[in-house]
């Protein structure tokens, strides 16, 4: 089969820069993907961080909440308490403690009607 005097086949079988083509077009493809999951590595990198900061911070507070709890007939005879008054405790957390980094404060608040027969209620 004849083309303006050139075999179509000849021109078919000339590939000598298809395989540089392709070479090329299989690198372009594989830094993509590599960037992507390297991206991708870094922002779970960044979530996992955030969670355990997250956890980490929770356990103090939860610990922090157990320490008032054990000793609150210490912190609250330690003070005057009045109701809707807030008291700072963080000093009486002992040193070098992992809740040492905790702020603690303890707020009275009253709910609900007062004892009948304490002298404070309506009947």
């Amino acid at each position: 089969m004849k083309m303006n005097g050139k075999n179509i086949f000849l021109i078919i079988k000339k590939d000598d820069g298809m395989v540089l083509a392709l070479v090329l077009l299989i690198m372009v493809v594989a830094i993509i993907v590599g960037v992507t999951v390297m991206l991708s590595s870094r922002i779970e990198t960044r979530i996992a961080g955030n969670e355990r900061r997250a956890k980490q911070d929770f356990y103090i507070a939860e610990s922090a909440t157990d320490f008032v709890i054990e000793n609150f007939d210490e912190l609250a005879s330690a003070t005057a308490m009045t109701i809707s008054s807030t008291y700072n405790v963080s000093s009486s957390i002992p040193d070098g403690s992992i809740i040492g980094e905790a702020n603690a404060t303890l707020r009275l608040v009253r709910q609900g009607p007062a004892p009948v027969g304490s002298g404070t209620s309506v009947a």
